[in-house]
């Protein structure tokens, strides 16, 4: 696996300071719904997309993160899979006055640069 890196988008509405990857919000979706199907409905995805992603993610990380074959039961997170999601939580608890500054100083250039290119 490579490197992190961090990317930013524009948008109109107004959310929380944090920093998300999709992966992270699909594995909270699962654990939140018990099954990638209702993950999938919540995140307004295909369940088709979910479970490709989920598998190309574990071969991307060699890592397990879904246990599979729990059909009528749902599915459930690997413990890996569920210490991530508690690790990246205390990073998004322990900078998120940072995120928040970030996030304030990239809107501010915004702001700028749209008042510099009004006529």
């Amino acid at each position: 696996m490579g490197q992190l890196t961090l990317h930013y988008t524009f948008s109109d509405q107004a959310e929380e300071a944090r920093i998300e990857h999709p992966l992270v919000t699909l594995l909270r979706a699962v654990r939140d719904q018990g099954s990638i199907l209702a993950a999938a409905k919540q995140r307004q995805l295909s369940y088709r997309y979910c479970w490709g992603e989920l598998k190309r993610w574990e071969k991307e990380l060699s890592v397990s993160l879904v246990i599979w074959g729990r059909t009528s039961k749902g599915v459930a997170l690997t413990p890996q899979a569920l210490a991530f999601l508690d690790a990246e939580e205390q990073v998004q608890k322990k900078f998120s006055n940072q995120i928040s500054q970030i996030k304030a100083h990239l809107n501010q250039s915004v702001r700028l640069l749209m008042r510099q290119a009004a006529p």
